[in-house]
């Protein structure tokens, strides 16, 4: 079915529920990014030097292997009786990082280090469990290292893009994705990395046109016209800055049937479909919505999905099921908000307004952080942006990444006398918060 254009008449809650709806849109990027490199570290040349299970090192030789987790306990076991044996370990630590157990990953590729440290593979590998784990400034020095060991492996050269545009060092990225392009133009991954950085100076106001966010995708996805990741972010880019429905749509299906078991092309259909809230397209929003919440239970996009299109059909009382549904699994913002106007129609305005006083609470940080995001993108030499930055986190209870921020700047200057003061306070405030649980910021 084609989604048609927007209808004119919108109403002040449904704009304002759209606009809310585009943080769920970038999630699909940050998670397709995660998913394409997820194959990239299983697929890259050192596997070539693994054996093909981890049963097989374990020294396991019945016909019927254990589950997996049984097997990496097997592995473990293997390990403590030969710690020499490099390839059992990194066998080890793939499969803990395809499992998102990053700090396992991350002890066993260390160790594998000690005993190759001069395998850019390796290097490249760990720089990715610390991405993933949120150690920034690790994941940065250990690509670093291997860019210098490795200086025309393309899949290094654009790591260090993407670590670059995890830390919003997006004029950085770019420029490393452009030098990964002279070096291989046909280098898929830095030409959705150049796009995503290009959308990076876009939100962050600089000047830079939609039309330039979408071109570099494009030219990636006709590299690799089957890639399910490239086709769902080309369509969330046609759709969030183009307007392009038919085509949208069209690119979201194509990723849907080759992969059904993908979520964020049923996302991406639900928020197409609810630009244009027929009864037809309604329907449709509601049944690729409710197919993504059964695919992946374990994050909150699915069900704030499937709750929009609830409360679009007047279903309140699904839509608050779903919305509590994903605020157990993450608060997110739009969730908290859409909660609030939930329950004000049915009448509960006790817990309407405690969620929408949350909801604002977020909101005023939030305006607060885009605009020194915003600072830090125009001069990321700054040292005051770093620190306000982290006094902004510190203030909410989110610590950690306000000692990111500050070692960021101590990384800049290291005997900033206030950049000190700021750090031996977070951290003490850090450790007496231990045990609690962390507050949810970007």
């Amino acid at each position: 079915m084609k989604a048609s254009s927007l209808s004119p008449a919108t109403p002040r809650l449904s704009l304002l529920l759209r606009i809310l709806a585009v943080a769920t849109l970038l999630c699909i990027a940050v998670n397709l990014s995660y998913l394409w490199w997820k194959h990239q570290y299983n697929s890259t040349a050192l596997d070539n030097r693994l054996t093909p299970t981890l049963t097989a090192q374990a020294g396991d030789s019945s016909s019927n292997p254990s589950p997996a987790v049984s097997q990496a306990q097997q592995q473990e076991q293997w390990l403590l009786f030969h710690p020499d044996d490099v390839q059992a370990r990194l066998q080890l630590a793939r499969f803990y990082f395809l499992d998102q157990q990053f700090p396992d990953a991350i002890h066993h590729l260390v160790l594998a280090k000690s005993q190759r440290p001069h395998d850019a593979q390796l290097l490249l590998r760990l720089s990715m469990a610390y991405k993933e784990n949120d150690q920034p400034e690790e994941a940065l020095a250990t690509i670093q290292q291997a860019t210098k060991i490795a200086p025309k492996n393309i899949n290094i050269q654009e790591w260090l893009g993407e670590v670059y545009l995890a830390q919003g060092r997006s004029e950085e990225a770019l420029l490393q994705f452009d030098h990964c392009l002279k070096q291989d133009p046909k280098a898929y991954g830095a030409w959705m990395g150049k796009g995503r950085s290009i959308e990076q100076l876009y939100l962050a106001k600089q000047g830079v046109a939609t039309l330039d966010i979408v071109k570099p995708v494009e030219q990636a996805v006709k590299i690799q016209p089957d890639n399910v990741q490239g086709l769902t972010i080309l369509a969330r880019m046609k759709f969030s800055y183009l307007a392009q429905l038919e085509e949208s749509e069209k690119l979201a299906r194509r990723a849907q049937e080759l992969d059904p078991n993908q979520v964020e092309p049923y996302i991406l259909l639900a928020q197409i479909y609810l630009k244009s809230p027929t009864p037809a397209h309604l329907d449709e929003a509601e049944s690729v919505a409710q197919k993504a919440a059964q695919l992946d239970q374990a994050h909150p996009g699915p069900f704030y999905t499937l709750a929009r299109v609830q409360m679009q059909k007047g279903k309140i009382r699904e839509a608050i099921t779903s919305l509590e549904q994903s605020i157990k699994i993450k608060p997110l913002p739009e969730a908290i908000y859409m909660l609030s106007q939930a329950y004000a129609r049915t009448g509960d305005s006790a817990k309407a307004r405690q969620y929408n006083a949350v909801y604002r609470e977020w909101n005023d940080f939030m305006e607060k952080r885009k605009v020194l995001i915003g600072a830090f993108q125009r001069n990321p030499q700054d040292i005051s942006v770093y620190c306000r930055l982290a006094e902004l986190y510190r203030a909410k209870g989110s610590y950690e990444p306000a000692e990111n921020w500050l070692r960021k700047a101590q990384q800049l200057q290291p005997h900033n006398p206030q950049v000190l003061q700021l750090l031996n306070q977070v951290e003490k405030q850090k450790q007496q918060s231990a045990g609690r649980p962390a507050a949810t910021t970007p």
